[in-house]
C-alpha cells in the first residue's frame, strides 16, 4: 500500500494501489437491474413525449389528448419506426428505432388519425 514513483518525463507520478470495494446489498445484480429497467422505462416516456410534441407540432390541425396521449403517440411511433425499420432492413432484430425513425412512426401514426378523422366528418 505504499505509493509507487512512476517517472513521466520531468515530474514523478505517485500511483495508489486500493483495492476497489463495492458498497451496496449482498445480491447487486437484481436491484442493478430493476434500476435500469426504471431508468429505462423513464427515459423512453421522456423521449416518447418529445417525439409526440414534435409530431404535433409538425402535423398542422386538432390533435387529440393531452401530455399523457402526446407520450403515448410518440412511444407507439417508436414502435412503429422500430417495425419499420427492420422491415426494410436498416435495423437489425436487436435494435430498435433511433430519434428520427421515431419521428417518422409519429408522424404516419398522426396521419392516420387525421385520415380517419376527416373520413368520419364527411360520412
Amino acid at each position: 500500500m505504499f505509493p509507487e514513483t512512476i517517472s513521466s518525463g520531468i515530474y514523478p507520478i505517485q500511483e495508489y494501489s486500493f483495492p476497489i470495494q463495492r458498497v451496496g446489498s449482498g445480491n447487486p445484480g437484481k436491484k442493478d437491474m430493476e434500476e435500469q429497467d426504471m431508468f429505462h422505462l423513464l427515459w423512453t416516456a421522456l423521449i416518447g413525449l418529445v417525439v409526440g410534441a414534435l409530431a404535433k407540432l409538425i402535423i398542422p390541425g386538432k390533435e387529440p389528448g393531452g401530455i399523457f396521449i402526446t407520450m403515448l403517440i410518440g412511444i407507439a411511433g417508436s414502435f412503429l419506426g422500430t417495425y419499420l425499420g427492420r422491415a426494410i432492413g436498416h435495423y437489425q432484430p436487436d435494435q430498435s428505432a433511433g430519434f428520427l425513425m421515431s419521428l417518422v412512426g409519429a408522424l404516419i401514426l398522426l396521419g392516420i388519425y387525421h385520415l380517419i378523422r376527416r373520413s368520419r366528418t364527411t360520412a
